[in-house]
This record gives C-alpha cells, structure tokens and sequence, in this order.
C-alpha cells in the first residue's frame, strides 16, 4: 500500500514540475498500463504513478478550463453573476467571491475569436461603497479583471497556485463610474448566508481587537486577524490554532462521539435497533461535517474531515487497519479531491505531525502521569516536525513547546468548545451567547498574555537558510535515527545528520564579484546587493494596505531564505509608497546597522541619514558610489531619488530610483564619466518622464531592468521606451515577465536569470505573451 501511494504522488509531483501541461492524449497511457499490470506483476506499481500522473493531466485541464480571456484583461465589461461567499469586510473596501454567468462589453461588441467560459470565479474588491454585500445575492455590475499572476521569487509563496487551488480565475474589482445593480436578492448559498449571519451576530457581541480570533476560531474566518496577531502565532509556533482543521474537528468529532455513546447506551431500545458504537460514529461524522461547513469548507478543513472519515469507517467497518494503511488511504483522498495539495505545506504537516503522534504513542506506557506525557509528547512531537518546519518555512520557534503545552489544551478544550455552544445561542437566546463569548474572551486575553510574553524572550526564532533537496533528505534519515527503538544503539548520530539541514553551504560572492537580486515585488522596487560578507538592500516595495506590504510579505522571507539576518546598509532611493513602503517591516526585521535616504525623517529610524554624491565605500573590493542627489537639496520627489553605482572587478549596475528627465540631465552633465554600466535598473519603472537618450548613451548598458506591476493602472512599462532601449541593441528584461532577476558579476562571466521563466508550472501565467 505505501509503495502504491508512494508511486501515485511520484505521478503527481512529476507532471506539476512540468511548464505546459500534457495534452489529454496522453491519458491513454492509462488503460495501456492497467493492461500490463494484469499481465504482469511487474507494473503492479508503476501503474499507480501513471495514475497519479493523468489524474494530475485531467484535474490540470478541468481546473485551468474556465479561464478569463486575455482579451478582455483590464477594460470595463458589463458582467451579471452571484456572491459566493462571506464578504471580507475592511476600512476601505470589501472581498468577495462572485460567480461570473454572463459577460459582454457596454456599448460595443466582444472582440472575435474571443472563448468565453460558461462561468467564471473571481475574486472581487468593491471600494468605498456602503452597500452590504450578502452571499446568495445576484448582481449586474461592471469589473474590472486580470488573470491570476503572483510575485515568484526565490523561496517565495505561490500565489498562483493558491489561487489555483480554490478555483479562483480571475482578480478584479467593481468600477464605480457604473451603478451595480441587485437583480436578485440573497437565494440559495445557503451554508454561505447561515455564515454570514453567525459573523454579523459575533460583531455585535465581541469588542472590535477580539473579533478577528473569535471569528477565526469560531468560523474559520481569518480575514479580520491583524498582521501583529499572525505574527505572534507564527512566531510562537500556534498558527495552527486559527486554521479549523485537524485539532478543531477532531476535538468535535470525539466529544459528540463520547456523548452519543454515553447516552445511547442508557437507552436499551436504541441499542436494539443500532448498537451505540456505530451511533456514535454517525452522529460524530455530521458533527463534524457540520462544523466544516460553518468554517467554510476550506481545504485543510477538508483535509481534516477526509481523515476522521477514515478513522471512523475503519471504527464502523470493525476491521483491523494498519496505520500506515489509514494514512495512505486518507492521502490518497486528499491527493484526488485536490491534486495541488501537494504542493501545500499544510499538507505535509497535517500527515507527518499524525504520523509523529501515531508513533509516539504506539506501545508507549500510559503509567506516567498525564501531564508529564503530554509534556514528552510535545517535546517529541516538536523535535521530529522541527526539521520539517525549517523546510518549509526556514525558521523555528523557539519556545514552540512551551507555547502548545499550554494553548492546545487552553483553546482545544476550552475555547472551542465554548464558541461552538455559544454559536446556537445566537439564533435562540443571544443574551446567554454573550456570557459565552464574554468567558471565551477572557481566556483568549490570558492565553494571549503567556504567548506575548514568549514572544518577548531573546532569540524566539531560529532562522535557518534555504537547504537543498540533499540537505532534506539527510535530515529525514536523521529523524528516522532519532526516534529508533529504545534498544538500538548510538540513536545519537541522528543529530550528525541533521547538520546539513541546520548549517546548509551557502555559494558566497568571491572577493570583488557581487549578487544583484531584483526581487519581483509588482509595482515597486527592491534590489539586494550582496558582496562575499555584506549585504545591502535598495528600496523595500509597496505598502498595498494595514494588512499586506511587500516588506513583510516578500523581502523578509528572502533575506530568511538566504540566511541575511541583518543588513549592513538599507538605501531608500524616495518616499513614494512603492519605495519605501515595506521599510518598517524590514527594519523591524532587520535592523539595518545604517539606511541612507533622500527622505530620512519619512524613516524614523535613529541610524539613517541623508544620501548625496560624493558618498562611497567599499566592501569585499566592490565598490559603491553615491551619484546624486547633490548635497544642495534643491530637486525633491522622483527626481531627488539616491542613485546609487554598485562597481565590482566584473561589472557594474546602476540603481536609479524613480528620477526623471531633470534628474537624469544633472547626472549626464556632472558625472558623465562615472555612469558606465553593464546593467541599469531603468528609471521610474519604463515611464515616459525618464529614459532619455542621453542618460541611455551615457550608461551604455549591455542589460536593462525594469520593475513593473502586472496590468498596472499606469500601464508601465511604456513599449516605446521598452523600444528605445531594444533599438539601441540593449537586452531589456521587466519583472512582470520574468520574475526576480538574478544577475551575477563573477569571473566566470555576467548572467542574468530569469526566475519565473526557469522555475515556471503550467499554472502560472505566461506573461510574455499576454
């Protein structure tokens, strides 16, 4: 059975590394396989890989079938369809998902040839608008859409593949310039609408900063959490508690079950009829179900219902299966209800922490008290999942333990359980409801003093780099090691293998070669310079809104993938948003020993100071030189931006910030002879207002680079600038396309990667020809 399921994942994982999804031809192979098993024992394995493999062709095509055009990418179309699902509701706007039936285009007709989907999922966002969108409710509105296209940077989330995942395939918006219209009020949606009410119901009974974990918990609506209650739970290793999966149904599932037993079996005329065991585990399945309906039916709270199905069946079907047999199956349910969940961390985490339990508990002697196994079992549970998190995330919470020892019980047995009473109380009686929750809130109040108190310990995160498919592999036998039998010896030299994961070989710059990252960040810019021992980082992308910016979001999680716990020098070229919105989270992440920038005080940050020519240092023999602005203080905005030239033994780049025609006039006229470059980061991401032939023969780059947003509302790049240069024989390469661009300037030549392009799936857009 584990070789079978083993061969079925191997199918699935090889077909989602392909670029170009098979043809459905190819599922032919199927029953040409299946015809060799029966005559041979031989491809009794091999053909459950060619099963995984076109189970992952045919869920690839069904899911990419219905896909918005490109020709009707970005323009006004008049669309008719219905909420399907709980509106998200923030400051400025509200998220909703929203069933598209019907498209065309006002006042004019579809343009030919164009294939329209009989239905399309979308995401929308509805600004500044004080109409309460219901789930059910069917509307005629004019959008806004673009496809599906997610940052890719190395180490990075993709978000593609998320979306992918919940059927999403298109993101857009509502034009105001048109009046919606309701055409239908709140039908059907019915699971999605009894949500809705128990949220609006919680909102007026829970103070506004404890709405978002209730919700959570209650729900498994985590949209209202702010970034610092992520943060804690990330850091403090409970995020798994606000994700209503496996814990939260299978605490439901064995209460119910407990006292369905309990009860039925009082009663002799019940257990005529059904014996109470089976009883049990009927009413604890739609228990269950129920609660994974009210949290939205997410995939991991699908995850989690497919593998208490399992354990219940083999209950009710009173046969003996081996565990490794219950899991397989439960994956293997999971795998054909969602192919991609492969690709999911979640995933992996769900099925190896019940196999670490499993494990731990098999055989294990119940003669010592209950808190200290609870207390072991955590240790252990840690220990062995420890490695698996640093894959995942590249970081590991320290006091992770002590943190579960004390929330698990706190929230699972207590929290939970008085949210979920609390929630028919609000259809029958709020007032006692509202003494539920007023408990339930006071215990979230002390849990989050304990986990804020952790989070104040020095060193709460371990932080490793990103690791090789070798290092994971030596770190899986490791734990194997570790967690032998009692009896085998020398189970010590677990941790030996463990060492590649914990201190992975980081390919370092020579001494006078250096690393250009251009991160993929949309509509803004981040550059990372590394030399052999320093790094610096040019600019930190857009702050989007209170609950997403690119700091956070992006560029720390690639300074934690490359092991950059600190920068030796943050430059900040401006203060547009898309410059200098993320600093705060890199800072406070960080901690720059110095940031200059043409805007220091906009920082608030005690080690930064003012940018201007004439600055210059050296590290690991390259060479930095600060071009402009001058020292005067007479240009401000785009054209005082810090242009920065970053010169080693191999080449050199030239980061220009956002400066314009006047600025670049200043820089051809005064340092005419120092912007010689092999690379430039073009001015102002493409627009008309800089890129004029003069500062373009002045550079004289082999490679220009420009950071753009995909569909941006300012619709840059400009082609006839993106022209100038390609006219000018110049290989121009815009981050939409090609995600992060990797640029080496080493001995053995200058090389520009193109991440997206290397590393790219079939699910992931094809910008280039979009």
């Amino acid at each position: 059975m584990l070789a079978r399921m083993l061969a079925f994942m191997f199918g699935l994982y090889a077909v989602q590394q392909l670029s170009t999804l098979p043809s459905l031809a190819t599922l032919i192979l199927i029953p040409l396989t299946l015809l060799l098993a029966r005559q041979y024992k031989l491809f009794n394995v091999p053909v459950f890989l060619v099963l995984g493999a076109g189970w992952m062709v045919l869920s690839g095509h069904l899911m990419l079938k219905d896909s918005l055009p490109v020709a009707l990418e970005q323009r006004d179309i008049l669309v008719q369809g219905k909420v399907i699902s709980m509106p998200e509701v923030f400051e400025r706007y509200q998220r909703f998902r929203f069933r598209i039936t019907h498209i065309s285009l006002p006042g004019a007709q579809l343009p030919p040839f164009v294939d329209i989907p009989g239905q399309l999922d979308t995401r929308l966002n509805w600004y500044n608008s004080n109409v309460e969108v219901m789930p059910g409710q069917t509307w005629q509105m004019v959008v806004r859409l673009k496809r599906p296209h997610g940052f890719m940077n190395p180490g990075g989330f993709d978000y593609e593949a998320w979306l992918l995942r919940k059927g999403i395939r298109a993101l857009g918006y509502v034009r105001n310039n048109a009046e919606p219209a309701l055409l239908q009020p709140a039908q059907g949606a019915y699971v999605e609408r009894i949500r809705f009410y128990l949220a609006q119901q919680i909102k007026k009974l829970v103070l506004p900063e404890y709405q978002g974990l209730v919700l959570a918990l209650s729900l498994g609506d985590r949209s209202q959490l702010t970034s610092p209650q992520r943060t804690l739970f990330q850091q403090t290793g409970t995020s798994h508690l606000i994700a209503i999966s496996g814990l939260h149904l299978g605490l439901v599932a064995s209460m119910v079950y407990w006292l369905v037993r309990t009860g039925w079996s009082c009663c002799n005329t019940l257990t005529r009829i059904i014996p109470a065991p089976r009883a049990a585990i009927v009413f604890a399945f739609v228990s269950a179900l129920v609660y994974a309906l009210l949290a939205g039916f997410s995939l991991p709270t699908q995850r989690a219902l497919i593998m208490i199905a399992v354990v219940l069946g083999s209950v009710m079907l009173a046969r003996p299966v081996a565990v490794s047999h219950s899991l397989c199956l439960a994956a293997l349910l999971v795998l054909l209800l969602d192919p991609l969940s492969f690709q999911s961390s979640g995933f992996w985490l769900s099925f190896c922490a019940v196999a670490a339990i499993l494990y731990l508990l098999q055989g294990r002697s119940a003669s010592a008290g209950s808190l200290r196994r609870w207390f072991k079992l955590q240790v252990a549970l840690s220990l062995l999942l420890g490695p698996l998190l640093i894959i995942c995330f590249n970081q590991l919470p320290v006091y992770s333990v002590a943190a579960n020892v004390v929330s698990i019980p706190l929230v699972g047995l207590v929290i939970v359980p008085l949210l979920l009473l609390a929630m028919p109380g609000l259809f029958l009686e709020p007032a006692f409801s509202e003494v539920l929750y007023r408990v339930a809130v006071y215990l979230i109040d002390m849990l989050w003093w304990f986990l804020e108190w952790l989070q104040s310990l020095p060193v709460h995160m371990l932080t490793v780099p990103g690791s090789g498919f070798s290092a994971w592999l030596c770190a899986f036998i490791g734990i194997l090691i570790l967690f032998m039998p009692r009896g085998l010896p020398a189970r010590w030299l677990g941790i030996v293998w463990l060492l590649p994961l914990a201190f992975p070989q980081l390919l370092q710059p020579k001494p006078s070669e250096f690393r250009l990252t251009l991160l993929d960040v949309g509509q803004g810019l981040a550059a990372l310079v590394q030399t052999r021992k320093h790094t610096l980082l040019y600019d930190t992308g857009a702050r989007f809104s209170e609950r997403f910016d690119v700091g956070e979001a992006v560029i720390v999680p690639y300074l934690v993938n490359q092991g950059i716990q600190q920068l030796d020098m943050l430059v900040i070229s401006h203060g547009d948003n898309d410059h200098i919105g993320g600093a705060s989270a890199v800072i406070e992440a960080a901690q720059p020993a110095r940031v200059l920038s043409s805007v220091p005080a906009e920082i608030g940050y005690q080690h930064a100071f003012h940018c201007h020519a004439g600055q210059g240092w050296e590290w690991d023999g390259v060479r930095f030189a600060m071009l402009h602005p001058a020292s005067d203080g007479i240009l401000e905005g785009n054209n005082a931006s810090c242009v920065l030239k970053v010169s080693g033994a191999y080449g050199s780049v030239l980061l220009t910030g956002d400066i314009e025609r006047r600025a670049e006039a200043d820089l051809v006229q005064h340092h005419y002879e120092k912007l010689g470059s092999r690379v430039l980061v073009v001015p102002h991401h493409g627009s008309r207002s800089s890129s004029s032939p003069a500062f373009i023969n002045a550079v004289g780059p082999d490679y220009a680079l420009i950071t753009a947003g995909y569909r941006n509302r300012f619709g840059l790049p400009k082609q006839d600038i993106i022209m100038r240069y390609k006219q000018r024989g110049v290989d121009t390469r815009v981050s939409y396309q090609s995600g992060a661009l990797l640029v080496n300037f080493a001995s053995s030549g200058l090389t520009v990667d193109d991440y997206r392009h290397e590393y790219r799936r079939f699910w992931h857009n094809d910008a280039y020809h979009n």
